[in-house]
């Protein structure tokens, strides 16, 4: 699977991001990889996926991210920390 985070590659968007929410671009991924991640289709954006995984670093994030069909890519759009409620859904099972 390959992924991206942006339209543009060259953006600031990966390093902005992880400064604003403590979460770079390659902790996200390793949240995707979890077996126990639950993932869901977004409510608002019926095409973005939501995914709740633990990373490598042994974090629970909330991840929101893309399959890009034609590319076989899937983009991050953001990921961040989980909620507390996020997190008794994802111990839940």
């Amino acid at each position: 699977m390959l992924f991206t985070n942006v339209k543009n590659p060259r953006s600031e968007f990966p390093r902005k991001h992880a400064l604003e929410n403590g979460v770079t671009f390659e902790e996200a991924i390793t949240a995707l990889a979890d077996p126990y991640a639950l993932e869901a289709a977004d409510l608002l954006q019926p095409r973005r996926h939501i995914t709740i995984g633990r990373s490598g670093l042994l974090r629970l994030l909330f991840v929101v991210h893309l399959e890009i069909m034609r590319s076989g890519h899937t983009r991050i759009i953001s990921a961040r920390r989980a909620s507390p409620a996020q997190r008794r859904k994802y111990e839940e099972g």
